[in-house]
């Protein structure tokens, strides 16, 4: 297989991020010099094909895109509307537009198709959460669970030739609290908080509670219990250390109030510079003019220092065990657990190493979520791997091409996305 460059877009909620991918043969490799990010506010103005033509300075033989949203048929092709943007990617036109191949598809697909490879180029890409009983395996069933704007999650079945990424629409099942008496209560208020707060929604899904703003919606929870304004809220003997020391703890200063408040970013800005201007560089986006409200609580968790964040950060990794460790009993993978997405990005030490006061509300708690756990622990034996950065998402964005346009023609195709399978009627 001749050498192949492939321009390869990340387009999430803010806008396409774009590297260079170079496949030759079976080896993947990209330069984080070549990458780009283009803002959403330019995509709109210009255009996303003018925005690629003004920045794109290495060729390419295909385009490979991951959008944030459905993807569906159109009447040429595969469209997709960015989530939280409501822009429309036309495959057909893109590529008529830059007289090149096109493959589109949802932001997970990558993620499944370019784990094992990031792994394999870059193991400081990814860390560890859970060793399992066994290595990866070479075939079976693989997720991949990636909070972020939305809940992404997807699977794979692999006979160690063809694997087969399948749709999925996980995110939007409904929410359940779990039978574990420790954590029983405060999962069944936050469910009837997340109720009331969006009472538009039919039914709160999991999206709602780990998508990357939910950390928010928990915070402004534990932040009610101590404000004593959670009806039916009682200390009893099994609840937690840590809820036990929030509830006899002041709410979080007034400065902080104001950084987290959504309703003006330029107050909001100036806040932070008078309560933690050490933080400032960690936390204000790029324009200068947001904060990333999440990735703050984030940071004031890891240092520990206020408890409303600390609860807030570890009710959130366990509810992220929770679900991983259902799916884990859905498709038992053996060929593994990975788990990506902004939230995820740096909390390395929170998944795998989380302080002994904060049991039960950690990830691996969530994992074996019940009073007996001789049938919980089998989501422990699988392996489990948090991701450090994209590197897997453009690795997945190249695989997924070459598969798409030199495989198929070789007639050796050996990934296949459920969304370009004609289906066909049994009689």
């Amino acid at each position: 297989m001749a050498l192949s460059n492939i321009l390869a877009v990340n387009f999430g909620a803010s806008g396409p991020r774009c590297v260079q991918v170079v496949v030759d043969g079976n080896a993947y490799s990209f330069d984080r010099q070549t990458h780009f990010k283009v803002d959403a506010p330019d995509v709109e103005r210009e255009g996303f094909v003018n925005a690629l033509r003004t920045r794109v300075k290495f060729g390419y033989d295909f385009v490979s895109i991951g959008a944030a949203g459905p993807v569906k048929d159109g009447a040429n092709g595969k469209v997709c509307v960015i989530s939280n943007l409501g822009y429309r990617l036309d495959a057909n036109d893109i590529s008529c537009d830059l007289g090149k191949p096109v493959f589109l598809c949802n932001d997970i697909p990558p993620m499944i198709a370019g784990a094992s490879i990031a792994m394999e180029r870059n193991p400081q890409s990814s860390f560890l959460i859970n060793e399992g009983i066994k290595p990866i395996q070479n075939s079976g069933a693989r997720i991949a669970i990636a909070p972020g704007t939305g809940l992404g999650f997807g699977y794979s079945l692999s006979d160690g030739m063809m694997e087969l990424i399948g749709k999925s629409e996980a995110g939007h099942s409904q929410f359940a609290g779990t039978n574990f008496k420790p954590t029983m209560l405060i999962e069944e208020l936050l469910l009837k908080y997340m109720e009331d707060k969006y009472s538009r929604a039919n039914i709160v899904t999991w999206e709602y509670l780990l998508k990357g703003d939910a950390i928010r919606d928990i915070l402004n929870f534990v932040r009610a219990i101590t404000r004593n304004e959670i009806a039916h809220f009682v200390v009893k003997k099994r609840t937690p250390e840590i809820i036990k020391e929030l509830v006899q703890s002041f709410d979080i200063p007034q400065q902080l109030d104001l950084v987290l408040d959504e309703g003006d970013d330029a107050l909001s800005i100036a806040a932070l510079k008078e309560y933690r201007n050490d933080l400032f560089d960690l936390v204000v986006l790029e324009d200068k003019e947001r904060i990333d409200r999440n990735k703050l609580i984030s940071l004031l968790a890891n240092e520990g220092q206020l408890v409303h964040c600390v609860v807030a950060l570890s009710v959130w990794q366990r509810l992220l065990g929770l679900y991983t460790g259902q799916n884990i009993h859905h498709h038992l993978p053996e060929m593994g657990v990975f788990i990506g997405g902004s939230p995820v990005y740096g909390s390395e030490g929170a998944l795998t190493h989380p302080e002994t006061r904060l049991a039960p509300f950690t990830f691996k708690a969530g994992l074996t979520c019940r009073e007996n756990e001789a049938f919980s622990t089998l989501a422990t034996e699988f392996p489990i791997f948090g991701q450090r950065n994209d590197d897997g998402f453009f690795y997945g964005l190249g695989r997924l091409a070459t598969s798409k346009f030199i495989d198929l023609a070789d007639g050796k195709r050996t990934m296949l996305v459920a969304d370009e399978i004609t289906p066909i009627r049994l009689v």
